[in-house]
């Protein structure tokens, strides 16, 4: 028993460090490198690159509406970061990850969100960043650089990036 209880065990173990190391793999960028060059259309269709935000912090946020963890952070990067911090300083971009831009219309109707919300319908832009897993938040500093990176949703983590969007702001 108290083998079959060991090996149990060990599976436990490698199967959750196996989950983290492939978390890290799937991430393509790293903290303290320039945010990669990318463009998006604004709803009136105006191309806007992320190189026009530099002077400001932004966080990148990649979702999905299907996606559980999403829908738990979704509503505390509204009350808690960009209600209280929007400024002409402070900037949030969300994409959906390959939703088109009549599903983040519809959503973001529906949810009430305020922070501006674009489509990714080809992940595009995901894929700059990473090969799997949302949610991703990215922070961006004002010189353009990466300064905090998190995948998955946990309180103590979304915390942690509220912490550095604040202090980055100073």
């Amino acid at each position: 028993m108290k083998n079959l209880l060991f090996f149990v065990l060990l599976i436990f173990v490698a199967g959750n460090s196996f989950g983290q190391d492939d978390e890290k793999a799937s991430t393509l960028t790293k903290i303290g490198q320039d945010v990669p060059s990318f463009s998006f259309a604004q709803d009136n269709g105006q191309l806007l690159k992320i190189a026009d935000y530099k002077g400001k912090v932004v966080l990148l946020n990649f979702f999905a509406t299907w996606c559980g963890p999403c829908m738990l952070e979704m509503p505390k990067v509204e009350s808690l970061l960009w209600q209280p911090l929007k400024t002409d300083k402070f900037m949030i971009l969300a994409f959906g990850r390959k939703h088109s831009r009549e599903e983040m219309d519809a959503f973001k109707k529906v949810k009430g969100f305020t922070f501006p919300i674009f489509p990714d319908p080809q992940a595009s832009i995901y894929n700059l960043f990473a090969s799997k897993y949302i949610p991703r938040n990215i922070v961006i500093n004002k010189e353009g650089k990466i300064v905090f990176q998190s995948v998955g949703y946990s309180e103590e983590e979304f915390q942690k990036m509220v912490n550095i969007i604040k202090a980055q702001l100073k």
